[in-house]
């Protein structure tokens, strides 16, 4: 359901998905963990966007109460990429889409997750998205909770 809400920023111009469907199968295909009723989802096997572009990115950290600092190195001279954001806060069941936070050749960016509070576990990723929207990086995962 949360997925659901960043379609539009994960879906790019020439890939013609029925997104409903293809949302099932990865999250089907991403694992559940636990026991009824607590099941949860394998987050790092949940990729949302299918690859086109390099992604190199490295690292994401709390560098403040609810920013998170992400940094990446630059691909194939691909310097006008935009950086794209998906972030599930799963202590608040709450999912934010931010789009076009950086340019690919800034190298890092800060974001402030919306609504974070410490202690809170909140599982992101991050993609490249080309600047005419024809093509996007796989999604890279990084579990924040400490």
């Amino acid at each position: 359901m949360h997925v659901r809400t960043a379609i539009p920023a994960i879906t790019c111009k020439k890939k013609r998905r029925d997104y409903d469907r293809y949302l099932a199968k990865i999250v089907h295909g991403c694992g559940f963990t636990g026991v009824f009723p607590n099941y949860e989802l394998d987050y790092t096997n949940l990729n949302l966007t299918s690859s086109g572009l390099g992604a190199e990115i490295y690292e994401a950290i709390w560098c403040a109460e609810g920013v998170v600092q992400i940094s990446w190195e630059m691909w194939q001279l691909q310097v006008n990429d935009d950086v794209f954001l998906f972030a599930y806060n799963a202590t608040a069941q709450r999912s934010y889409t931010l789009s076009k936070i950086a340019g690919r050749s800034d190298l890092k960016v800060q974001v402030e997750i919306p609504d974070y509070c410490a202690g809170d576990i909140v599982h992101l990723w991050v993609f490249f998205k080309s600047t005419d929207n024809q093509s996007s990086s796989g999604s890279v995962y990084f579990k924040m909770d400490t």
